[in-house]
């Protein structure tokens, strides 16, 4: 997914890959001015993602939400980039559909 996730007006790029049957995780490549920067990486679901841009502080950097499943089982988790780094805010069952 594209959006400016770290207020600089250029669009970044979440990346969401998979690195065993029952793993998969995510970061973020930040288009900075002196190029590309990938950011930490975090657990991500496996199954049925969603990610949707949100500005729920209303003040930059705009936060995403994170949504999937791994079988039966579902989470989210809200996320924003602090000093170029992937940031987990809050979330609820991440831990098992991911």
């Amino acid at each position: 997914a594209r959006g400016d996730v770290n207020g600089d007006g250029r669009e970044d790029l979440l990346v969401m890959y998979r690195v065993s049957e029952q793993k998969n995780m995510m970061r973020v490549i930040l288009d900075l001015d002196e190029g590309f920067l990938a950011t930490n990486e975090v657990p991500a679901p496996i199954e049925d993602q969603i990610i949707q841009f949100k500005d729920i502080d209303k003040k930059p950097p705009m936060e995403f939400i994170v949504q999937g499943s791994k079988g039966n089982k579902t989470g989210f988790a809200v996320f924003r980039i602090e000093n170029n780094q992937l940031v987990d805010l809050f979330g609820e069952g991440m831990e098992d559909c991911c």
